[in-house]
This record gives structure tokens, sequence and C-alpha cells, in this order.
């Protein structure tokens, strides 16, 4: 061994006695967890971790890795416990960012969904978790973008969203069954458990069922049991009613009862898209593989939908409303319908076997294509205004035609949609020679969102409590299917 080695190996090295920069380069390969430790060995360490300036929480947050929330869409970035607003990056204070107290709270969620049991865990520390997934969500990053001919698309998948999935399918909590059902949401005293049903119903709605392969009996026995509950839950007509605005929504009434907070019923969400991606995947091939995308969680990335992204888009369309639209709608026969909920028992309509025979309901494929109205014609169909509206966001009437079962036969639509406080709500009325049909939906993930939007139809003049509902999902497509496919769907 020369002279120098021996020096050099006869030398101990501390993370103080090398200069700062490769002191907090060394940093960065540590676990988050593992800074509170390194802190309380000398003051030098605590000063180079709980900097003022954050940079070493901000490297960590970025490695975990997150997406840069920085480059967050516009409408939710996170400063501590506070979400402040700006309509460019370019006009936010980016310097006060929480990178410290953020990462804390993702990885403390990650430890209390990721335990291997649920027993004994405090359930308002599974709530503060399950919400802090649904803000991850939310502040997914809707780039970095590539321009592509004359459209950007997305380079690579969010960060934010493989951590949320991967999380999700490791927690024991993401298992557990919604014992809370709709028609209890009311009168239950549980609240907590309510709003953990429904955090929990959000997030699963997000994956669409696509962490279940049917590649196992118990895999396929799932996913039948998701049909039938779903079933259950969609096409039972007490769920809708003027309180909900015949939709996937809950009424929530003020205490002076002079009016209720309309908020999304992300259980009955969850169950339409069990529903519809169930029947989806009994279609001929002919129509399910051209027809139907392949959803992961990263379609709830914001504007991942097609053509959003184009420098074609009108700047006023921020829901990406204009273009080409593909609509799966799934009906039972009246008969059935008015027998599931007329004839058989009270408690029979809220059990899956009603189901568990050769059931199946009508499954139809629409094609839309929609256009900004400049001249809206209908206020009636723009829904309650908000109690502090988002300036960027005014409601967006629209106009289109809609085509299935005979091409010659298309329906004329106008709708209008709105941002609401934490989401987006698609209204709008199909109007077939002397028919009309209302549909209430809700986007599902960020605004202009690849999965598109889960909602219900009805009837647009409701008569009495025996008007037929049932789930659609509708999501943009980049092109038109051949006419051939919407010719007489025979199946």
């Amino acid at each position: 061994m020369s002279e120098a080695a021996t020096a050099i190996s006869q030398t101990s090295y501390s993370l103080v006695s090398v200069p700062q920069e490769l002191t907090e380069y060394i940093l960065k390969f540590c676990h988050p967890r593992d800074y509170a430790s390194l802190s309380e060995t000398c003051r030098a360490l605590y000063k180079i971790i709980y900097n003022e300036d954050q940079y070493i929480w901000r490297e960590a947050f970025l490695k975990y890795p997150f997406d840069d929330i920085r480059h967050s869409l516009s409408h939710t970035i996170i400063e501590g416990s506070t979400k402040v607003k700006g309509s460019s990056l370019d006009e936010r204070d980016t310097t006060t960012l929480d990178w410290k107290g953020e990462l804390q709270r993702r990885v403390n969620a990650e430890g209390i969904l990721r335990r291997s049991s649920t027993e004994g865990l405090n359930r308002l520390k599974v709530l503060d978790a399950l919400l802090v997934l649904n803000d991850v969500v939310s502040s997914a990053a809707p780039g970095p973008l590539v321009l592509e001919g004359s459209s950007y698309n997305v380079a690579e998948p969010s960060h934010n969203l493989a951590w949320v999935q991967d999380t999700l399918l490791h927690s024991k909590v993401f298992e557990e069954c919604d014992d809370v059902s709709m028609m209890d949401m009311m009168s239950s005293n549980a609240q907590d458990e309510v709003m953990i049903c429904q955090l929990r119903s959000r997030l699963r709605s997000y994956l669409t069922l696509t962490h279940e392969k049917g590649d196992s009996a118990e895999s396929q026995k799932r996913l039948a049991s998701a049909r039938s509950v779903g079933r259950c839950f969609v096409y039972d007509l007490r769920n809708y009613t003027d309180a909900t605005r015949w939709g996937p929504y809950t009424a929530t009434p003020w205490a002076d009862n002079s009016g209720a907070d309309i908020t999304v019923n992300w259980t009955h969400v969850e169950n339409i898209q069990n529903v519809v991606f169930m029947n989806v995947k009994d279609l001929p091939s002919q129509w399910r593989k051209p027809a139907i995308p392949s959803f992961d969680i990263q379609a709830v990335r914001p504007h991942s939908a097609p053509g959003y992204n184009s420098a074609e888009r009108n700047p006023r369309d921020w829901a990406g409303v204009e273009g080409v639209w593909r609509r799966v709608v799934c009906f039972m026969d009246y008969r059935d319908l008015h027998s599931f909920n007329f004839t058989a028992s009270d408690r029979m309509r809220l059990r899956p076997a009603y189901f568990e025979t050769d059931f199946a309901e009508a499954t139809r494929i629409v094609e839309a294509r929609f256009f900004l109205d400049d001249n809206p014609a209908s206020p009636e169909l723009l829904p309650e205004e908000d109690d502090d509206p988002d300036p960027r966001y005014p409601p967006l009437p629209f106009v289109g035609t809609a085509r299935g079962v005979h091409l010659s036969q298309s329906s004329r639509v106008r709708g209008v949609i709105r941002k609401k406080k934490d989401y987006v709500r698609w209204s709008f009325v199909t109007t077939h020679d002397r028919s009309q049909w209302a549909a209430e939906g809700v986007q599902v993930g960020g605004i202009g969102s690849a999965m598109g939007v889960a909602g219900v139809w009805t009837v647009a003049v409701h008569e009495g409590d025996e008007d037929p509902a049932g789930p659609f999902w509708m999501w943009k497509a980049e092109e038109s299917l051949p006419d051939k496919m919407l010719v007489l769907q025979d199946y």
C-alpha cells in the first residue's frame, strides 16, 4: 500500500468534515425518515437538514420520486396546509413551498396505508392518509409535453400517480369493503367512516378495476362481485331524486333547510364505472377492441385527453369538450328494472343475488361530436352558482350531435360544464324526435383527463319514482369510429 493510500485509510471522515455540497449530495440517498435521526447527532447536520431553503427536502421530494409541485396544474399548490391559487407558474411564489411538510405528509400516509394489518389502526389516521393520496392525485403534473406534429403529448408518466397506485395496491385499507350504503349515509353518525368510504371509492375510481386481471378464480370472483354490487347501486331508483339532481351526487341539507350542499357520491361513481367496465368486457371483440381504450391511473392526469394540448384547441375550451367523444350507455329492460325496484322486497333490492344468475343488461356504444355553444339558449341547464366561483373556469355551454344504432337518426345534444369546488360537473340533454334524455356526469380525475366522464342518464322530465335510469361512461376519442361499427349493434 502506498504512503498516500495508508494516510487515507488511517483518516476518519464524517458527513460534516467534507464540503457541505458533498454532504447534501450524500443525504439525497437517505430515506426521509432518516433525517430526524441524523439531525439529532450534531448541530451541523441539524442546520443542514433544517436549513430555511429546504434544499435537502426538495431534493428528497423529487428523488422519491414525486412530480415537481412547481409544475403542477395551476389550481392547487401546497404551501404547508394552505392551497394557493395562481393562473400560471410565473405568477406563483414558489420560494415558500413547504417541501419538508409535504414530503412528511406523504411518507407518513404511505406508512399508515402499507401496514400489514388494519387491526387497531386509528381511523382518523386512515382518513388523513386517504386525504393525502387524493391531494397527491390532484397535484399530478400535466406535463412534460412533447410536440409531435401539431399536437403536444405527455412524454412520461406522472410520478405522483405511480406512487398512489403502488401505495393503494399494497394497502389493506384499499381492500376493505364499504359497509356504509348510500341510504345509510344521511342517518349515519359515523361521519369519519362515511368520509373514508368516499375517499376510498374515489381512489378506486381512478384505477377502474385495472388492478383485477381476472387471471385467477379469486380475481374472477371479485370482478363478478364488483359487477353485481354495482348493478344493485346504479339501478336502485331510490338513488335518483330532485335533491341529488338525478345524478351521482349526495345532498346534505343546510341547517335551516333552505337548501343543500351537492357533492359527488364517489361510491356511486365507482359503481357506475364497475358496471360499464364489466359490460364492455362482454362486448364482441369487433366493438370492444377498437372502441374502448386501455385505461389505467395515468388516464386521470389533467390535460391527458386526446387533443387537449393541441395548438388548435380553443383557448376558451378549458374542459377540452370540443371534438369526438365515445359514450357507452347501459340499461336494463324496463320490466327487469321495475321488478328489481318495485316487486322485490327492500332487503332484496340491496342484495347482489338479484343479478347473480344469467342477468344481462343492454350495452350500446354512442359516438358524439361536441362544440362550444357561443349562444346558449338553455339557461335552465346551468347548475346552481358556486359560492366561490373560479374566474379561470366559467360555465362552458356546448352543443353537438350523437349517433348510435342508426346513422340516419342522429340526436341533438345541448349541455354545460361547470367547475365546482373539487370536481368538474357535466350536465346535458339529448333530444331524439320527441324523446329527451338528461345526463349528469362527473369528470374522473383532473381537468381534461383521458379517463373522461362517468355519470347517469335518465328522462329529462320526471313524473314519478318509476322513471328509468342507468349508467354511462364517456371519454374523448382520437378519431371517429367506422360507420359499420355504429350500425345495428345487435348484442
